[in-house]
């Protein structure tokens, strides 16, 4: 049973390429994924990964999209599910923030 994942140095739209984001939905016991060197850009692409719905924790370093100024808000949004993002608790005040 898988757990948890480390995608490293793996394109991200190879990731959420159709065929291959079937495959990681099968996951099912999937809590913790972690992103690394993924040429991850976009909110876009990020959003792709949100039907995986057993994800807890989701963690992403050395990419892009950590610029964004909005990217907590945005992951705590599209990811209702997400109890841990980058090491930090999403609390109720992030899931305020977020909504608004």
């Amino acid at each position: 049973v898988v757990e948890e994942m480390h995608l490293t140095y793996v394109r991200f739209d190879l990731i959420v390429y159709h065929p291959n984001l079937d495959k990681l939905r099968k996951f099912t016991k999937l809590k913790k994924l972690v992103l690394s060197h993924n040429y991850l850009n976009s909110f876009i692409l990020l959003s792709k990964i949100e039907c995986i719905h057993s994800l807890d924790q989701l963690f992403i370093y050395d990419n892009e999209v950590l610029n964004a100024k909005s990217l907590k808000s945005f992951v705590v949004y599209r990811f209702q599910h997400i109890n841990e993002f980058n090491g930090y608790l999403v609390n109720e005040s992030d899931k305020k923030v977020a909504k608004t």
